[in-house]
């Protein structure tokens, strides 16, 4: 058993969220802690141990701005859940390559995932951007993503698809109900505001989404 551990958290009782928790914790070889929702969304950061890799979350525990209060105050990856998705999809990962640079990021987590379980499948669903800076900048992270994922022996497909990151991450939620999608959790200035690609996840999203912050310092524990 790997010494790095999730916790799932729960509003009422453990059977809120033990089904994906359970799921993932045996697929990915991870201890499983369950650990009661806070009242207050800034009290959160304080149930993680050093060896906490990622947080699971019932979409439905509270209304879609206060659950997103509760996401942004921790500073591990998120794994958002709903009570009728099947546990089965934990073994399929899709990354939306983005121009970013803090796509990058995705990567190492899907890198990690399966390395602790060789049967889960990445897939790569890179954008056509029109604009020449942008299709750089994709162009850019795919390098790096594919030289991670080479190095490791890491096995993968990717799909090349028209359109914006934007676009293709609205039709990725709208379309797939059968795996875990990797997005990035956007840089908001204002507690209050909820960023586009945020709006897209809550309005479109039919699948769990591993919500991953944006932050020089985060432990990785593929690194």
């Amino acid at each position: 058993m790997s010494d790095y551990n999730i916790i799932a958290i729960y509003r009422e009782t453990q059977t809120e969220i033990s089904k994906h928790a359970e799921a993932v914790s045996k697929m990915y070889h991870l201890q499983l802690r369950y650990e009661k929702v806070p009242r207050l969304p800034t009290s959160i950061a304080a149930l993680l141990g050093q060896n906490t890799v990622l947080c699971m979350l019932d979409r439905t525990i509270f209304k879609f701005r206060k659950l997103m209060k509760y996401v942004y105050t921790l500073n591990r990856p998120v794994i958002i859940v709903h009570p009728d998705d099947s546990a089965e999809i934990y073994n399929h990962l899709k990354v939306p390559v983005g121009y970013l640079q803090e796509n990058k990021e995705k990567v190492v987590w899907a890198n990690f995932f399966q390395r602790n379980n060789p049967n889960a499948e990445i897939a790569l669903v890179i954008p056509k951007e029109k604009d020449e800076i942008i299709v750089s900048m994709v162009k850019n992270n795919v390098a790096f993503i594919e030289n991670i994922f080479q190095k490791s022996g890491a096995s993968y497909q990717k799909s090349f698809v028209e359109g914006s990151f934007e676009k293709n991450l609205k039709k990725i939620f709208q379309e797939n109900n059968d795996c875990v999608v990797f997005i990035m959790r956007p840089f908001r200035i204002f507690s209050f505001y909820l960023p586009y690609n945020m709006r897209l996840f809550r309005k479109y999203a039919q699948t769990p989404a591993m919500i991953i912050p944006r932050n020089d310092s985060l432990y990785i524990p593929c690194h």
